[in-house]
Protein backbone atom coordinates (compact mmCIF):
# COMPACT_ATOMS: atom_id res chain seq x y z
CA UNK A 1 0.00 0.00 0.00
CA UNK A 2 2.88 2.40 0.64
CA UNK A 3 4.61 1.61 -2.63
CA UNK A 4 1.34 2.24 -4.64
CA UNK A 5 0.46 5.73 -2.90
CA UNK A 6 4.29 6.62 -3.16
CA UNK A 7 4.38 5.95 -6.87
CA UNK A 8 0.92 7.87 -7.20
CA UNK A 9 2.49 10.58 -5.37
CA UNK A 10 5.32 10.09 -7.82
CA UNK A 11 3.32 10.55 -10.77
CA UNK A 12 1.58 13.32 -9.53
CA UNK A 13 4.43 14.89 -8.76
CA UNK A 14 5.51 13.90 -12.48
CA UNK A 15 2.71 15.46 -13.89
CA UNK A 16 3.04 18.52 -12.21
CA UNK A 17 6.33 19.90 -12.97
CA UNK A 18 5.88 18.95 -16.30
CA UNK A 19 2.69 20.94 -17.12
CA UNK A 20 4.81 23.47 -15.22
CA UNK A 21 7.68 23.77 -17.93
CA UNK A 22 4.86 22.91 -20.61
CA UNK A 23 3.62 26.37 -19.68
CA UNK A 24 6.79 28.20 -19.39
CA UNK A 25 7.84 27.29 -22.68
CA UNK A 26 4.62 28.18 -24.22
CA UNK A 27 4.65 31.53 -22.25
CA UNK A 28 7.68 32.14 -24.26
CA UNK A 29 5.89 33.79 -26.90
CA UNK A 30 2.88 35.32 -25.29
CA UNK A 31 1.52 37.03 -28.47
CA UNK A 32 1.32 33.40 -29.79
CA UNK A 33 -1.53 32.90 -27.15
CA UNK A 34 -2.64 36.69 -27.97
CA UNK A 35 -3.18 35.58 -31.98
CA UNK A 36 -5.20 32.66 -30.27
CA UNK A 37 -7.26 34.38 -27.69
CA UNK A 38 -8.76 36.68 -30.89
CA UNK A 39 -8.91 34.67 -33.10
CA UNK A 40 -11.13 31.63 -31.21
CA UNK A 41 -13.88 33.41 -30.29
CA UNK A 42 -14.04 35.02 -33.66
CA UNK A 43 -14.31 31.35 -34.71
CA UNK A 44 -17.04 30.27 -31.96
CA UNK A 45 -18.57 33.73 -32.35
CA UNK A 46 -19.46 33.87 -35.58
CA UNK A 47 -20.65 29.90 -35.39
CA UNK A 48 -23.17 31.04 -33.22
CA UNK A 49 -24.18 33.57 -34.68
CA UNK A 50 -24.50 31.62 -38.09
CA UNK A 51 -27.51 29.47 -36.03
CA UNK A 52 -28.81 32.95 -34.58
CA UNK A 53 -29.67 33.89 -38.48
CA UNK A 54 -30.63 30.93 -39.07
CA UNK A 55 -32.99 30.54 -36.27
CA UNK A 56 -33.96 34.40 -36.64
CA UNK A 57 -34.87 33.62 -40.68
CA UNK A 58 -36.27 29.85 -40.41
CA UNK A 59 -37.73 29.18 -37.31
CA UNK A 60 -36.55 26.46 -34.94
CA UNK A 61 -34.19 23.79 -36.35
CA UNK A 62 -36.22 20.88 -34.95
CA UNK A 63 -38.25 22.22 -32.10
CA UNK A 64 -34.97 23.59 -30.44
CA UNK A 65 -35.12 27.44 -30.43
CA UNK A 66 -31.89 29.51 -30.42
CA UNK A 67 -31.66 29.73 -26.80
CA UNK A 68 -32.03 26.11 -26.39
CA UNK A 69 -28.71 25.49 -28.95
CA UNK A 70 -26.79 27.92 -27.59
CA UNK A 71 -27.45 25.59 -24.38
CA UNK A 72 -25.99 22.90 -26.30
CA UNK A 73 -23.64 24.85 -28.08
CA UNK A 74 -22.16 25.76 -24.76
CA UNK A 75 -21.73 22.60 -23.44
CA UNK A 76 -20.15 21.29 -27.23
CA UNK A 77 -17.60 24.03 -26.78
CA UNK A 78 -16.34 23.97 -23.60
CA UNK A 79 -16.00 19.98 -24.16
CA UNK A 80 -13.85 21.01 -27.37
CA UNK A 81 -12.15 23.86 -25.49
CA UNK A 82 -10.80 20.53 -22.57
CA UNK A 83 -10.16 18.03 -25.32
CA UNK A 84 -7.64 20.84 -27.19
CA UNK A 85 -6.09 21.46 -23.56
CA UNK A 86 -5.59 17.75 -22.23
CA UNK A 87 -5.39 15.30 -25.29
CA UNK A 88 -4.06 17.56 -28.11
CA UNK A 89 -1.22 15.44 -27.84
CA UNK A 90 -3.36 12.59 -29.50
CA UNK A 91 -3.07 14.42 -32.71
CA UNK A 92 0.85 14.42 -33.37
CA UNK A 93 1.22 10.66 -32.75
CA UNK A 94 1.67 10.50 -36.33
CA UNK A 95 4.53 12.18 -35.82
CA UNK A 96 5.96 10.60 -33.22
CA UNK A 97 5.33 7.23 -35.09
CA UNK A 98 6.69 8.31 -38.26
CA UNK A 99 9.94 10.24 -37.00
CA UNK A 100 10.87 7.91 -34.10
CA UNK A 101 9.96 10.45 -31.25
CA UNK A 102 8.44 7.40 -29.89
CA UNK A 103 12.03 5.75 -29.17
CA UNK A 104 12.60 8.60 -26.31
CA UNK A 105 9.73 7.62 -24.55
CA UNK A 106 10.59 4.15 -24.65
CA UNK A 107 13.89 4.61 -22.68
CA UNK A 108 12.70 6.47 -20.08
CA UNK A 109 11.71 4.52 -17.13
CA UNK A 110 8.20 5.42 -17.08
CA UNK A 111 4.92 4.60 -19.55
CA UNK A 112 4.48 5.93 -22.56
CA UNK A 113 1.31 6.77 -22.36
CA UNK A 114 1.68 8.46 -19.29
CA UNK A 115 4.86 10.89 -20.96
CA UNK A 116 2.73 11.60 -24.23
CA UNK A 117 -0.51 12.01 -22.76
CA UNK A 118 -0.81 13.27 -18.95
CA UNK A 119 2.12 14.99 -18.84
CA UNK A 120 0.88 17.85 -20.95
CA UNK A 121 -0.97 21.04 -21.26
CA UNK A 122 -1.76 23.21 -24.42
CA UNK A 123 -2.77 26.36 -23.50
CA UNK A 124 -4.38 27.33 -26.63
CA UNK A 125 -7.41 25.14 -26.03
CA UNK A 126 -8.24 27.68 -22.71
CA UNK A 127 -8.91 30.38 -25.47
CA UNK A 128 -11.66 27.63 -27.21
CA UNK A 129 -12.97 27.55 -23.95
CA UNK A 130 -13.59 30.96 -23.12
CA UNK A 131 -15.98 31.70 -25.91
CA UNK A 132 -17.60 28.87 -25.15
CA UNK A 133 -18.29 29.16 -21.83
CA UNK A 134 -19.46 32.83 -22.08
CA UNK A 135 -22.17 31.06 -24.84
CA UNK A 136 -23.04 28.18 -22.06
CA UNK A 137 -23.62 31.06 -19.71
CA UNK A 138 -25.65 33.05 -21.86
CA UNK A 139 -27.74 29.61 -22.83
CA UNK A 140 -28.07 28.75 -19.19
CA UNK A 141 -29.62 32.53 -18.26
CA UNK A 142 -32.05 32.07 -21.23
CA UNK A 143 -33.42 28.61 -20.80
CA UNK A 144 -33.81 29.84 -17.04
CA UNK A 145 -31.08 26.69 -16.07
CA UNK A 146 -31.55 26.11 -12.04
CA UNK A 147 -28.03 26.53 -10.94
CA UNK A 148 -28.06 24.16 -8.03
CA UNK A 149 -25.40 22.35 -6.54
CA UNK A 150 -26.61 19.27 -8.01
CA UNK A 151 -27.62 20.82 -11.60
CA UNK A 152 -23.89 21.99 -11.58
CA UNK A 153 -22.62 18.81 -10.67
CA UNK A 154 -24.68 17.11 -13.47
CA UNK A 155 -23.10 19.36 -15.92
CA UNK A 156 -19.72 19.17 -15.20
CA UNK A 157 -19.57 15.58 -15.40
CA UNK A 158 -21.56 16.08 -18.89
CA UNK A 159 -18.61 17.98 -20.07
CA UNK A 160 -16.06 15.34 -18.56
CA UNK A 161 -17.75 12.31 -20.24
CA UNK A 162 -17.90 14.55 -23.38
CA UNK A 163 -14.24 15.33 -22.97
CA UNK A 164 -13.42 11.68 -22.67
CA UNK A 165 -15.45 10.42 -25.75
CA UNK A 166 -13.15 13.01 -27.69
CA UNK A 167 -9.98 12.60 -26.26
CA UNK A 168 -10.74 8.63 -26.82
CA UNK A 169 -11.94 9.27 -30.30
CA UNK A 170 -8.85 11.08 -31.30
CA UNK A 171 -6.64 8.70 -29.67
CA UNK A 172 -7.81 5.71 -31.23
CA UNK A 173 -7.58 7.57 -34.76
CA UNK A 174 -3.85 8.71 -33.70
CA UNK A 175 -3.03 4.81 -32.47
CA UNK A 176 -3.90 4.11 -36.13
CA UNK A 177 -0.63 5.70 -37.49
CA UNK A 178 1.07 2.74 -35.65
CA UNK A 179 -0.31 0.31 -38.29
CA UNK A 180 -0.48 2.90 -41.20
CA UNK A 181 2.15 5.76 -40.23
CA UNK A 182 -0.86 8.28 -40.94
CA UNK A 183 -3.78 9.24 -39.03
CA UNK A 184 -3.92 13.31 -39.59
CA UNK A 185 -6.94 12.86 -42.50
CA UNK A 186 -8.97 10.39 -39.88
CA UNK A 187 -8.26 13.01 -37.26
CA UNK A 188 -9.12 16.00 -39.21
CA UNK A 189 -12.59 13.79 -40.38
CA UNK A 190 -13.11 13.66 -36.28
CA UNK A 191 -12.35 17.22 -35.96
CA UNK A 192 -15.18 17.73 -38.64
CA UNK A 193 -17.58 15.28 -37.17
CA UNK A 194 -17.33 16.67 -33.84
CA UNK A 195 -18.18 20.46 -34.95
CA UNK A 196 -20.84 19.83 -37.56
CA UNK A 197 -22.55 17.38 -35.27
CA UNK A 198 -22.23 17.81 -31.93
CA UNK A 199 -23.33 22.07 -32.06
CA UNK A 200 -26.62 21.44 -33.58
CA UNK A 201 -29.34 19.12 -31.93
CA UNK A 202 -29.06 15.22 -33.14
CA UNK A 203 -32.90 14.69 -33.34
CA UNK A 204 -32.50 16.88 -37.00
CA UNK A 205 -31.22 13.88 -38.66
CA UNK A 206 -32.98 11.07 -39.91
CA UNK A 207 -33.08 8.19 -37.69
CA UNK A 208 -30.23 6.12 -39.46
CA UNK A 209 -27.56 8.71 -38.97
CA UNK A 210 -28.99 9.60 -34.64
CA UNK A 211 -28.39 5.54 -34.28
CA UNK A 212 -24.85 6.27 -35.91
CA UNK A 213 -24.11 9.04 -33.72
CA UNK A 214 -25.15 7.21 -30.86
CA UNK A 215 -23.87 3.58 -31.39
CA UNK A 216 -21.07 3.37 -33.42
CA UNK A 217 -19.54 6.91 -33.58
CA UNK A 218 -20.90 8.47 -30.24
CA UNK A 219 -21.35 12.14 -31.15
CA UNK A 220 -24.96 12.51 -29.73
CA UNK A 221 -23.79 12.16 -26.39
CA UNK A 222 -21.29 14.66 -26.58
CA UNK A 223 -24.08 17.50 -25.77
CA UNK A 224 -27.21 16.33 -27.41
CA UNK A 225 -28.64 13.58 -24.91
CA UNK A 226 -27.61 15.86 -21.55
CA UNK A 227 -29.18 18.96 -23.30
CA UNK A 228 -32.21 17.52 -24.28
CA UNK A 229 -32.74 16.15 -20.75
CA UNK A 230 -31.48 19.37 -18.60
CA UNK A 231 -34.20 21.26 -21.22
CA UNK A 232 -37.38 18.11 -20.64
CA UNK A 233 -37.49 17.02 -24.35
CA UNK A 234 -37.92 14.12 -26.09
CA UNK A 235 -37.06 14.42 -29.75
CA UNK A 236 -34.50 11.84 -31.05
CA UNK A 237 -33.57 8.19 -29.81
CA UNK A 238 -35.03 7.18 -26.46
CA UNK A 239 -32.80 6.97 -23.62
CA UNK A 240 -33.25 5.00 -20.65
CA UNK A 241 -31.57 6.79 -17.45
CA UNK A 242 -29.92 9.92 -16.66
CA UNK A 243 -28.17 11.31 -19.60
CA UNK A 244 -25.36 12.80 -17.49
CA UNK A 245 -24.24 9.45 -16.28
CA UNK A 246 -24.57 7.69 -19.30
CA UNK A 247 -22.49 10.26 -21.04
CA UNK A 248 -19.51 10.06 -19.02
CA UNK A 249 -19.98 6.12 -18.54
CA UNK A 250 -19.98 6.13 -22.55
CA UNK A 251 -16.49 8.93 -22.06
CA UNK A 252 -15.39 6.22 -19.79
CA UNK A 253 -15.22 3.28 -22.32
CA UNK A 254 -14.37 5.07 -25.54
CA UNK A 255 -11.73 6.08 -23.70
CA UNK A 256 -10.68 2.72 -22.45
CA UNK A 257 -11.13 0.85 -25.46
CA UNK A 258 -8.88 3.52 -27.35
CA UNK A 259 -6.39 2.85 -24.65
CA UNK A 260 -6.26 -0.34 -25.15
CA UNK A 261 -5.98 0.23 -29.06
CA UNK A 262 -2.95 2.68 -28.14
CA UNK A 263 -1.39 0.00 -26.47
CA UNK A 264 -1.78 -2.85 -28.91
CA UNK A 265 -0.20 -0.44 -31.57
CA UNK A 266 2.99 0.85 -29.35
CA UNK A 267 3.54 -3.56 -29.38
CA UNK A 268 4.20 -3.30 -33.08
CA UNK A 269 5.78 -0.24 -32.75
CA UNK A 270 8.95 -0.24 -35.22
CA UNK A 271 10.72 3.00 -34.94
CA UNK A 272 11.72 5.09 -37.72
CA UNK A 273 14.50 2.86 -38.61
CA UNK A 274 17.17 5.83 -38.50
Amino acid sequence: MKKLLHNIRHHISIILLTFKMTIQSQMEYPSFLVGWLLANPFQFGFGILGIFIIVSNFGAIGDWGFQEIAFLYGISAVSHGLTIVLFIQTWYIESSVRYGELDRYMLRPLGVFFQMIPSYINLIGFTDMLPGLIILIYGCIKIGFDASFFNILKLIITIAGAVLIRGGVYLFSGSISFYTKSSSSLIELDSRLFDSASMYPVSIYPSWIQILFTYLFPIAFISFYSAREFLGKTDGLPMFGNAYLITFLVGLLVFFLAFLFFKRGLSKYESSGS
